[in-house]
């Protein structure tokens, strides 16, 4: 893409591609194979084939696969975010206010509105 930098319509796809084909640090699991089970491993595999309205038994148990993964992804995405939560919170120091505390603001001309008291 480095020449012709008018080109990036063209590339996205592409690059869309290849995110949801990779892994994500939190879940080990790429966006693709959350939702279809599996990776694709090119573009073609993500077309609708054509049915014959002729039902396989092992859907259901597909089903439960993928429902089984997704519980996995959902609780591993919930202890990532347990473990990001105790290291940002390590060096903060709880601090509990009651009625009749002085405390300090700051309010920024961002929180209010323009107008008569902006």
């Amino acid at each position: 893409m480095g020449k012709n930098i008018r080109l990036w319509d063209f590339i996205l796809p592409q690059i869309e591609f290849a995110y949801n084909c990779s892994k994500s640090q939190s879940t080990n699991h790429s966006p693709f194979e959350v939702v279809h089970g599996k990776n694709p491993i090119s573009p073609l595999d993500l077309l609708p084939i054509v049915s014959n309205n002729d039902f396989s038994g092992d859907v259901d148990t597909r089903a439960g696969e993928i429902k089984k993964l997704i519980a996995q992804v959902r609780e591993k995405i919930v202890k990532q975010n347990e473990k990001y939560k105790k290291a940002k919170n390590k060096h903060r120091k709880h601090a509990e206010f009651k009625e009749g505390y002085m405390v300090w603001i700051h309010l920024s001309k961002d929180c209010f509105p323009k107008g008569k008291y902006g």
